[in-house]
């Protein structure tokens, strides 16, 4: 694994402790699935689908969607399904949107803050802090 691939892991993993911690979640973290751990696990690039993100017509980044594994593996990676990551158009991960839509994007500093609620679509446009219509279409 490159370095540059490890940071954005290591980011990664900060960034969804400090969510899972946020005020502004209400779920409760899912119980332990006692079968699970004697499941084979499962890697993360398999179970996402990447979406190329236009702002005003515009390429502007890419949406990495966290799915599903399918029955039958476990699930151990560090950010749960429904989790949007978001990249701009150099691939460099610049924030994400959780499960419940809260997004976050990424400070100079690397640390995850909170960016707001509203759709997807708008959260997707203020972590690329572009502003116009947002198309999402298969990369």
């Amino acid at each position: 694994m490159s370095r540059l691939a490890r940071l954005h892991s290591s980011l990664l993993t900060a960034a969804l402790a400090l969510c899972a911690c946020s005020p502004f979640e209400t779920q409760p973290p899912a119980a332990a699935d006692p079968l699970a751990a004697s499941l084979p696990p499962a890697t993360g690039d398999d179970f996402t689908r990447t979406l190329i993100v236009d702002v005003g017509g515009t390429p502007s980044g890419y949406v990495v969607e966290v799915l599903d594994v399918p029955q039958g593996l476990r699930d151990e990676r560090p950010y749960p399904v429904g989790t949007w990551l978001v990249q701009d158009i150099d691939f460099t991960l610049v924030g994400f949107i959780s499960p419940s839509g809260t997004a976050y994007v990424f400070g100079d500093d690397h640390r995850a803050r909170p960016a707001g609620f509203g759709s997807r679509d708008m959260s997707v446009a203020a972590i690329l802090k572009r502003q116009g219509h947002v198309t999402l279409r298969d990369a």
